[in-house]
């Protein structure tokens, strides 16, 4: 193994775009050991002082951050003229991991749990934002690089951020290089790639940009090139979360959208009003999110582990593959003149190729080190040659790589009729799709069942997903409720059921199905519900609820001495519940969520509105002759607004006036006019010179989203 000043290194973790990290450990008396990770500069970095600047600025920085949303900094240390920084080690896996395996598994990331995450992601940056310099002014601290990768989840569900190196401050922090970009293009703000001067509502940006994939399983602005991500970027133009998902709850829509507005005036002002947005949202849907839900989830998540395996192999990306090229032609500098080798530890290199997945390439450039720099002139054609060839294979994918993508499924078994949805949208097999893109795929057969791909990511052409249908064969709904309930009423889409439940209401579909669990002494509690194929244990975590108050004494004795003064009346009041829960408003005013225990019943009669997202509002009024006790409503799901169609109509002569259901609506001709969907009569009229009436007419019917087109109508000549 290598070593580092009085570290041992074990392996390489991560490789970022100035450095590469390593899990190393430390001995101490008595057999004391603690493992760290150490950031050291990229070998092919070492000889620019801007960015050994950098580096060192980043520690600097980093060592007066405290919180417990940003990964701490222990010191930065020098060995034989190498600088490195040495930080916490926290076990688990960064973000972008996760992200690899829930497309991997088709999976997506609880709602509620992205929102919690997310949410701690903005009091770290809340924190950085708001630090004080020791001269107590302003530190003026921008991240510039809120991405996944710079995102660690703990085994335990700490979120944590790392990677201040391109961090901009207050002070002695060198610059960027003159007209460079850096960070993440496809989570930037629209300032940052415009090269404006930014601030901390980019890093809001960019933590939305993270919410936004979480929820949705895209990048908003990940183009087929940089070019294309960056005017994506600098657009700025988002669809609505719900669009894209539509099992989302409509309200997370402007929660999202204020973060990703590309006025930064119209933003959330800071990373603690978004936090205070997330944090309301989840306490209106009575979500317990927190440390332990994340930590829950990643266990399921990496059934082989959270935190990596020691011996496990570490795929290297592109850009690790490329680093490493760069660190074998480049020359780097340490106190002693000397060329220093590859950063990798001797385990891996001697490990060799296969078992370290490092290219061939690499390995060949590893052994032929030492001759191409004793060669300055064969290094030069071998980058020159290098960068010809890139040059001409990208030119050649541009010119030639198609860009639309077609699905063709494949059924197993197969069957004649089916449904195909793209994001819960009936889709046509013929209509394109964006290569590249990443969708939700179901196919539903009727009684054979159905199959979905929830995060498909299409190639261009023709795409050949294989759907392996369920057959008739129901889904087994089996529910974890929190804490266990002996006698637990589970209603499915309003039905009332037992478990576990096997049964035609609950089987494979494209589309969620609507559970509640109810239990005596506990709040009501619903979610979508997907059924997927064998069994199904969705969590319902229900919360306790205190009982009602008593009832109010009886009225006192009728018989009353002269000299008593009368009897003053008792305050009575009322407990409001509803289905699902919702918020209660009085007038303008908002009162609480349901269930709301302690609602006073008034001298006069007071009127509230409860209200829920997907829902018709209710309105309930409390009299004042109430005597306590539970009011219960339930809110009906609102009811599905239809899309309008369209109607074109050309008629001959172009005198001929047209009418729709009894209505003008032109004369000879009109295009694509906005019709709702439905039968319709259509009526045409002309008078010949003679004075004959010409009448044509026609039973029309418009399907939603779709123009009919009715252009055969013809009265010259045609009798009344």
């Amino acid at each position: 193994m290598n070593t580092l000043g009085r570290y041992t290194l074990i392996r390489r973790l991560a490789t970022g775009g100035m450095g590469e990290v390593y899990l190393a450990e430390s001995e101490g008396a008595a057999n004391f050991k603690k493992r760290v990770a150490i950031k050291r500069i990229l070998p092919h970095l070492a000889t620019s002082e801007d960015f050994v600047s950098k580096f060192i600025d980043e520690a600097h920085l980093m060592v007066q951050l405290h919180h417990g949303n940003i990964m701490p900094v222990l010191e930065l240390a020098d060995h034989d003229g190498e600088l490195y920084i040495v930080m916490e080690y926290l076990p688990g896996r960064d973000l972008k991991a996760v992200i690899r395996r829930l497309r991997a598994d088709g999976r997506r990331m609880p709602v509620d749990v992205a929102l919690w995450l997310v949410g701690e992601i903005c009091a770290g940056l809340d924190y950085a934002h708001r630090k004080l310099g020791d001269d107590g002014e302003p530190l003026h601290v921008v991240h510039r690089d809120v991405s996944p990768s710079n995102i660690v989840l703990g085994t335990g569900g700490s979120v944590k951020l790392v990677d201040f190196g391109i961090a901009r401050a207050r002070g002695g922090m060198h610059q960027s290089i003159s007209g460079t970009l850096q960070g993440k293009f496809v989570y930037m703000s629209p300032e940052q790639a415009e090269g404006e001067r930014v601030d901390p509502r980019s890093d809001v940006f960019s933590a939305g940009l993270v919410l936004y994939e979480l929820l949705c399983g895209v990048r908003p602005f990940e183009g087929e090139s940089e070019t294309e991500t960056l005017r994506l970027v600098r657009t700025a133009e988002i669809v609505p979360p719900s669009r894209i998902r539509t099992d989302l709850d409509v309200t997370l829509d402007p929660l999202v959208t204020q973060a990703l507005e590309r006025d930064r005036a119209a933003r959330y002002p800071t990373a603690a009003a978004f936090r205070h947005a997330l944090t309301h949202h989840l306490a209106v849907s009575g979500s317990t999110a927190d440390a332990g839900a994340l930590a829950a989830f990643l266990r399921d998540l990496f059934p082989e582990g959270v935190e990596p395996a020691a011996d496990a192999d570490q795929p290297m990306s592109l850009d690790d593959a490329l680093n490493l090229q760069l660190g074998a032609l480049t020359p780097s500098i340490d106190a002693l003149g000397r060329t220093r080798t590859s950063s990798l530890p001797g385990s891996l290199v001697s490990r060799g190729a296969a078992s370290a997945q490092i290219p061939p390439s690499v390995v060949t450039s590893l052994e032929e080190r030492q001759i191409i720099r004793e060669h300055p002139s064969g290094r030069r054609r071998f980058l020159l040659l290098g960068l010809l060839l890139g040059v001409v294979s990208a030119g050649a994918a541009v010119s030639w790589w198609p860009r639309d993508a077609f699905l063709e499924p494949k059924l197993i078994p197969p069957v004649g009729t089916y449904t195909l949805t793209v994001d819960d949208q009936v889709h046509d097999a013929a209509q394109a799709l964006r290569a590249g893109g990443t969708y939700s795929v179901c196919v539903e057969a009727g009684d054979n069942g159905a199959s979905c791909h929830r995060a498909l990511r299409l190639n261009a052409g023709r795409n050949q997903p294989v759907f392996r249908l369920t057959g008739a064969r129901p889904t087994t709904l089996n529910p974890r409720i929190e804490p266990a309930h002996a006698n637990p009423v589970v209603q499915v889409d309003g039905r009332l059921v037992s478990v576990p439940y096997e049964g035609p209401l609950f089987r494979p579909s494209a589309k969620p199905y609507y559970v509640c669990i109810e239990a005596a002494g506990f709040a009501r509690h619903c979610n979508d519900v997907r059924a997927e194929p064998g069994m199904v244990r969705p969590r319902f975590s229900l919360v306790a609820v205190p009982p009602p108050e008593p009832e109010p004494d009886a009225a006192v004795a009728d018989a009353q001495t002269p000299e008593s003064p009368p009897p003053r009346a008792r305050r009575r009041y009322v407990r409001i519940e509803s289905t699902p829960v919702a918020e209660v408003w009085r007038g303008s005013r908002r009162i609480g969520v349901t269930p709301l225990p302690r609602v006073r019943v008034e001298s006069a009669p007071a009127t509230y509105e409860l209200r829920a997202a997907g829902r018709e509002p209710r309105s309930l009024t409390i009299r004042p002759d109430a005597r306590g006790g539970t009011m219960r409503l339930t809110l009906a799901p609102e009811a599905p607004v239809t899309p309008p169609g369209f109607l074109t109509v050309r008629a001959r002569p172009g005198a001929a006036t047209l009418e729709l259901d009894g209505k003008p609506i032109g004369v000879g001709s009109v295009s694509r006019l906005e019709v709702s969907a439905g039968r319709h009569e259509l009526i045409a009229r002309w008078r010949d010179p003679a004075g004959k009436p010409h009448v044509a007419q026609r039973a029309i019917d418009i399907q939603p989203g779709k123009t009919a087109k009715v252009t055969d109508i013809d009265l010259l000549g045609a009798g009344p």
